[in-house]
């Protein structure tokens, strides 16, 4: 269990590092204590002069849910009604236990949707370890979406592997 930290400047990578996290910060691979976690961010980033910075961070797909629905057309309706529904109804995921994140994408015919649905408690805890230490993201994403996102455009089969989890990202 470790904290990884990527600087850039210029589209070049300026600090690539890792650092080991003190046990009972992180559990499940999830943040266990956000208030430590805080101080360690906040001192990892001063001690190596990465603050003020613009700040990203990806969240690990565990335990997390997606779908992609095919809704009939809908007018007049509100869509993150409908999709919070077919959410409920599709993956059992509740509002109290996750958070709903989705997008319409482009097609004829049908409303088609892609739906995220994350455990509250996960977020909630990582973006409360940001807050502790008085630091403002800029963007949370989850890992896979980052990889897709970090690929010159293309088919790619994108991984991260390590030696308890693998986040794939297919790209077309």
């Amino acid at each position: 269990k470790e904290l990884r930290l990527l600087s850039f400047w210029g589209g070049s990578v300026e600090f690539w590092g890792s650092l080991p996290l003190s046990p009972g910060l992180v559990r499940g691979g999830q943040v266990a204590d956000a208030s430590a976690m805080g101080e360690f961010l906040l001192s990892s980033l001063r001690s190596r002069s990465l603050l003020p910075a613009r700040l990203c961070s990806s969240f690990p797909g565990l335990g997390v849910l997606t779908r992609t629905l095919a809704l009939p057309l809908l007018r007049g309706v509100d869509l993150g009604q409908v999709v919070a529904r077919e959410a409920r109804r599709h993956l059992g995921v509740t509002p109290e236990g996750h958070r709903l994140f989705w997008q319409a994408l482009p097609g004829k015919g049908l409303q088609r949707v892609l739906v995220v649905a994350v455990p509250q408690e996960a977020l909630h805890t990582l973006l409360g370890a940001f807050s502790a230490a008085g630091l403002t993201l800029e963007r949370l994403e989850l890992k896979t979406l980052a990889l897709a996102r970090s690929r010159p455009k293309g088919d790619a089969l994108l991984a991260h592997v390590e030696s308890n989890s693998l986040e794939l990202a297919v790209t077309v």
